[in-house]
C-alpha cells in the first residue's frame, strides 16, 4: 500500500466515524454541542494521523532518493478547537450536502482535513529536511487541474501547494 492509499484509509475510518456520529444526532441520541465535540475529536484524530504519515512517508522518501538514512522529524498535529470544527462543519455548503448526502457531505469535510494536514506537513517537512524543490503527485482520480498542475515542473520549498476540497495530490521532493 502506498502513501496516498494509507492517507485514503484514514480519512475512510474518519468518514464512517463521522457519518455513525451523524446518524445519532438526526436522532437526537445527541445534542449538537456534544456533536461537534466528538466531530472535532474525530477529525483532530484523523489529522494527527495525516501528519504521522506524511512525516514517515517523507523520511522514507528522502531515505531512497539521498541513499542514507533520513529519521522523521516527529512532527506534530496542533488540534484546532471546537470552534474550527463547528465552523466547518456548520457550513453552509456542508449543511446543505448533509441533506441531500450525508455521508458525500461528510467524505468531502474528512478528506480536505487529513490530505491537507499532510500536505502541509509534507512541505513543512521538506524545508526543516533542507529540501528545496517538489512536484505535485496525483492519483488516478485527480481532476483535470491537478492533472495539469502535475506536468513535472520542479517548484520550490517556498511555493505553497495548491489544493481544493477533494484534492488528494500530495508533494514529492525532487532532490
Amino acid at each position: 500500500m502506498n502513501y496516498p492509499d494509507t492517507l485514503t484509509r484514514v480519512s475512510d475510518q474518519a468518514e464512517d466515524a463521522l457519518v455513525n456520529l451523524w446518524d445519532h444526532y438526526q436522532l437526537g441520541e445527541i445534542d449538537e454541542e456534544n456533536f461537534v465535540a466528538t466531530a472535532s475529536q474525530i477529525l483532530t484524530t484523523a489529522r494527527t494521523g495525516a501528519v504521522g504519515l506524511a512525516d514517515i512517508a517523507l523520511s522514507a522518501e528522502l531515505t531512497r532518493l539521498w541513499g542514507r538514512p533520513v529519521l522523521p522529524l516527529g512532527m506534530t498535529f496542533t488540534a484546532p478547537d471546537e470552534a474550527f470544527t463547528a465552523e466547518m462543519i456548520t457550513n453552509p455548503t456542508v449543511q446543505r450536502g448533509l441533506r441531500t448526502n450525508a455521508a458525500a457531505a461528510l467524505g468531502v469535510v474528512v478528506r480536505a482535513a487529513v490530505f491537507r494536514a499532510a500536505q502541509q506537513a509534507t512541505q513543512w517537512g521538506m524545508k526543516e529536511h533542507g529540501v528545496t524543490t517538489w512536484t505535485r503527485e496525483t492519483n488516478d482520480e485527480a481532476c483535470p487541474v491537478c492533472t495539469g498542475l502535475a506536468d513535472g515542473t520542479e517548484l520550490s520549498t517556498d511555493t505553497p501547494m495548491y489544493t481544493h476540497k477533494g484534492c488528494n495530490c500530495t508533494p514529492r521532493p525532487t532532490e
